[in-house]
């Protein structure tokens, strides 16, 4: 499965802890690196340091979207929604 469709297919927001290890487990062995570092870019520190969180979710969604301009806005927003939870 492709990388944007298997963000967006995920749906188990109560348990957004599981967010990165189900994509994981659905996208194609050649793009769980471009995964990571999709993941890494959105928990970057620099994007949640005002510990704002409506603020960090702007930041973020801006950051990804110009660095994986691949992505859909929903694959984007979904990264965004998992990693959001890691600050609050």
């Amino acid at each position: 499965m492709k990388l944007n469709e298997a963000i967006t297919i995920f749906s188990d927001w109560d348990k957004p802890w599981l967010f990165a290890e189900k994509v994981e487990a659905l996208i194609e062995k050649t793009e769980i690196n471009e995964f990571r570092i999709l993941m890494s870019e959105a928990t970057n520190e620099e994007n949640w340091k005002d510990m704002d969180l409506i603020l960090g979710c702007k930041v973020t969604h801006q950051k990804l979207k110009a660095n994986f301009s691949y992505l859909s806005d929903k694959s984007i927003g979904a990264v965004v929604r998992a990693v959001s939870f890691q600050w609050k």
